[in-house]
């Protein structure tokens, strides 16, 4: 006599649940054999099972499950090695989408971890309003970049737009960086906060120099980086004051006998695309100086 399961058999023995057994036999993937006419149930030959085992095997892959029904229907050697090899194609671009969103990730840890560092080192100091103002030497690297002039500047504002302008174009163009936003305002100091129109820079320093400047639609948007003597300070908390901490940067060097001599750039080490909280921001402001002759 041919063996026949019940649709509780065969989900306590393939590990599927009767809901998914069900749905298989409305999309036709997987119709049981046998129907009582007296008690319509139906039931699932030995076969079956094996193909539900197949077919288990397959979802676990991440088929489709109308590859998944194409195989079940079409086994031919041929039509798998199509299908598998497909499937690999779509696994590695999948692993390469894990790749970019574990280093966003872990480039924002870092920068979360370093703006809570240097909260905590402002509050053991004893004083979280007053910027500290020290000398660096900023590292030279290589900018991606996108600038245009924008009417009429607040720089308490955030332009989302421009900021998701160059997200959007990393993206286009696979760009990875665990670097934080940098924002140069090419004008002059303290012009940003006039309300006038301001030529205005939204980069990331590069990771991968040499694979993007071979590249030479991508040339024009890269430019050189750091390699200069800056008076920096953290601001923290709201953009709203954050002229401040420009000033007090221009009183300090005005003092130790320093002068600017290049555009001033603000470092959204936690940015407002990284925190809702006002408070939680902390931004760098730079600030190219050298000693006065």
């Amino acid at each position: 006599m041919t063996e026949r399961y019940s649709i509780g058999k065969v989900s306590a023995a393939c590990n599927v649940p009767i809901k998914t057994l069900r749905y298989y036999d409305e999309i036709d993937l997987l119709k049981p054999e046998y129907r009582d006419n007296d008690s319509n149930y139906r039931y699932y030959s030995k076969e079956q099972m094996t193909t539900i085992l197949c077919i288990r095997r397959l979802r676990h892959l991440g088929f489709c499950l109308r590859d998944i029904k194409d195989l079940v229907s079409r086994s031919d050697l041929p039509t798998i090695e199509e299908k598998v090899n497909r499937r690999c194609e779509d696994i590695l671009d999948e692993i390469d989408s894990l790749q970019a969103k574990m280093e966003a990730c872990r480039s924002l840890l870092s920068r979360v971890s370093e703006g809570s560092d240097i909260v905590s080192d402002a509050k053991d100091a004893g004083d979280t309003r007053t910027p500290k103002v020290r000398i660096e030497i900023i590292d030279a690297g290589s900018m991606f970049y996108t600038r245009e002039v924008m009417k009429q500047y607040r720089s308490t504002d955030v332009s989302l737009k421009r900021w998701q302008e160059l997200y959007n174009r990393c993206d286009q163009y696979g760009i990875h960086s665990s670097s934080p936003v940098i924002l140069t305002y090419h004008a002059k100091t303290l012009d940003q906060f006039l309300m006038n129109d301001c030529d205005v820079e939204f980069g990331i320093i590069l990771d991968e120099e040499k694979t993007l400047t071979s590249k030479a639609h991508l040339a024009k948007m890269i430019r050189p980086w750091g390699g200069f003597t800056a008076a920096t300070a953290y601001h923290l908390g709201s953009y709203d004051n954050i002229i401040q901490t420009h000033i007090a940067i221009l009183q300090w060097a005005h003092q130790n006998g320093y002068e600017v001599v290049g555009p001033t750039s603000e470092e959204y080490i936690v940015s407002p695309l990284d925190v809702t909280n006002d408070d939680a921001r902390v931004t760098r402001v730079i600030m190219p100086v050298e000693k006065s002759r």
